[in-house]
This record gives structure tokens, sequence and C-alpha cells, in this order.
């Protein structure tokens, strides 16, 4: 293996393993971020004492953490916020149904179904007369039927 496919493999498990880290450290950001105004809390409830910082702040962690896989949930599950983010990874499919883009459009019409009629004709077979109609009904319509 080469050394840029290894920084490669490396900067894909880094981007693999970020949704993790990211949990961890946001959590634990938010957990000593709070835990100066959690602690008395937490001391008046009896669920720690005043000198046991490491058990509250483990307590508030977990909580946190909780908290935030919880909030991930919502936005994914419940109220859908990211599903306009599939929906456009789907529209820029060049094989989906949807519309194809103006650019789109322009490029295939002009730079590349010319280039296909030309090819058809002095390679003369089904196959390809049938994919060059497909592809003349696709420019047409904009959109694959």
């Amino acid at each position: 293996m080469t050394n840029r496919m290894r920084l490669m493999v490396f900067f894909y498990r880094m981007g693999q393993s970020q949704r993790l880290l990211g949990t961890f450290l946001w959590s634990l950001t938010l957990t000593f971020l709070a835990f100066q105004y959690v602690q008395p809390f937490l001391v008046g409830v009896g669920l720690t004492r005043q000198d046991q910082v490491l058990f509250g702040l483990a307590f508030l962690w977990v909580i946190t953490t909780i908290a935030l896989m919880t909030l991930g949930v919502l936005f994914d599950r419940v109220f859908k916020l990211w599903m306009e983010d599939a929906a456009i990874g789907v529209s820029r499919n060049p094989y989906s149904i949807s519309s194809m883009y103006p650019k789109e459009l322009v490029a295939w019409r002009d730079l590349w179904l010319p280039f296909f009629r030309a090819y058809a004709e002095d390679n003369p077979s089904p196959e390809i007369t049938r994919a060059l109609a497909k592809l003349e009904q696709w420019v047409a319509q904009g959109s694959i039927e």
C-alpha cells in the first residue's frame, strides 16, 4: 500500500470515528461547563457529597450524552430535519427519475448526444440503437421514464 493510500484510509477512518469522538467531546465539554452550576443541586438531592467531584462529573456526563443522543434521534426521526439532504443527493443522481439540472441538459444535448449519434452511425447494432433512442428520450424529456 502506498503512502497516499495509507493517508486516504487514515482520513476515511477519522471521518467515520468523528461521530463517536464528537459526541464524547461535546458531552465532556458541556459536563465541565455545567458542573459548577449543577453540583449544588446534586449535593442538595443527595446524589453526591461536596467533595465527590468524580462521581458528580460521571453522572452529569452520562446525562449529557443521553441528552445529545436524544436530540440527534429527535432531529433525525421525529422532526426529519435532515431529510432534505437525502432528497438533494437523489436529485443529483443522473440515473434517478427526477429532472435534470439545466447544466446537465446542455452538456448531454450539446456535447454527448452528437458524439453518440456519430458513433451509432459508424457502429450500427440493435443495442447501440436502443441506447441512443433512450438517451435522446432522456434529453428531450429532461428525466428518465
